[in-house]
């Protein structure tokens, strides 16, 4: 035999006041955002006007944060593809694959295990046949990381 709770049967009066109730809160809200004073744009005064951000002054590159101009192809200190339309030349996007197939095997990997997933994966699109080899590269060199932390660990501490 079942026997019924109290609270069990919701007053249908109270079931209809939660969405007026939740209606009339977010009107409120939406009229104090509107009658609020407004504000000097705090930007004005401390960068110039918006033509000054537009164009930089100097560009930099992505990787060694090194100076190079804006026409520039690769980065003349670390030869990074730097170039704005360099993905989309056919010739160019070669050395930007390559610089990007480098980083996950000669740089410390981040320490995710996404990120080796990405690299393994993407590589099997660019490299196809040779991405067996890109692999056991790049597991050494995630390897080779972990035994140089495990290390540095050790030394400080």
């Amino acid at each position: 035999m079942y026997y019924a709770h109290p609270h069990d049967a919701a007053q249908p009066e109270l079931l209809a006041l939660g969405p007026l109730v939740a209606l009339g809160a977010g009107w409120l809200l939406v009229r104090w955002v509107q009658t609020a004073p407004a504000r000097p744009d705090p930007w004005e005064s401390a960068a110039g006007s918006a033509a000054d951000l537009r164009e930089p002054d100097t560009w930099l590159c992505y990787r060694c944060l090194g100076p190079h101009s804006e026409a520039a192809k690769f980065c003349p200190d670390c030869g990074a593809a730097v170039g704005p339309y360099n993905n989309y030349d056919p010739f160019l996007f070669l050395f930007s694959v390559g610089q990007w197939l480098r980083t996950g095997t000669r740089e410390p990997p981040r320490r995710g295990w996404l990120f080796g997933l990405g690299f393994a994966l993407a590589a099997l699109g660019a490299v196809m046949i040779l991405a067996p080899a890109y692999w056991v590269v790049l597991a050494w060199n995630r390897r080779r990381s972990r035994r140089n932390r495990s290390v540095t660990a050790a030394a400080s501490g």
